[in-house]
């Protein structure tokens, strides 16, 4: 059941880090974004998703990192990896596209 609980935990919490990571990153190295501030906001950003989601769901910012893991424990764990490429792949394009239609509405006002 913890696993279970974990792994669907997991499944929304993977899209959304990759998500933010994405969007902080793409929202702080944008032409119109103040200069210098980017590293600051990246870095707390990662920090924040690492702080949040590793408790949680013991997640992992680089799919590969799972990978190698879930190959030695096999089973259940390799069964559960598709969540730890898909998802943040989902989450990244998401964001893109969040982004991208944020601010070409706000480039137009």
């Amino acid at each position: 059941m913890l696993t279970s609980c974990r792994f669907q935990g997991g499944v929304h919490a993977q899209p959304d880090s990759k998500g933010e990571e994405r969007y902080v990153v793409t929202e702080n190295t944008d032409k119109r974004a103040p200069q210098g501030f980017a590293p600051i906001a990246i870095g707390l950003g990662l920090t924040l998703i690492h702080l949040i989601g590793i408790p949680v769901t013991n997640l992992s910012v680089n799919p590969a990192r799972s990978t190698e893991p879930a190959i030695f424990v096999g089973g259940w764990a390799l069964a559960q990896l598709w969540a730890f490429w898909i998802a943040p792949i989902l989450g990244a394009i998401l964001a893109g596209v969040v982004y991208h239609s944020v601010m070409e509405d706000a480039a137009k006002k």
